[in-house]
């Protein structure tokens, strides 16, 4: 199975900025789930965000598989709470 290079792309992101966020908030507060769901949160309303950027631009669309895309990053990136907190 091939995934398209654009949905890579919108995963890794944010995994990132979820893990970022949620590693922050570990090292500030030191519990596992706030960290986590901030991380979570902050990632998917940055994915809402860009695809409703895309959806007002000229030639583009509203994409649920974006989104998707987006949401599986989140939920991976998020869990960086958890390792943040065992370093």
């Amino acid at each position: 199975m091939k995934i398209a290079k654009d949905k890579l792309q919108h995963f890794l992101v944010c995994l990132i900025v979820a893990a970022i966020i949620a590693t922050i908030v570990a090292n500030t507060c030191a519990l596992p789930f706030p960290s986590c769901m901030a991380g979570f949160l902050g990632a998917t309303a940055c994915g809402i965000g860009k695809e409703y950027g895309d959806s007002k631009a000229h030639g583009n669309i509203w994409s649920w598989p974006d989104l998707a895309a987006d949401i599986a990053g989140a939920i991976v990136g998020c869990f960086a709470g958890f390792v943040a907190l065992l370093i």
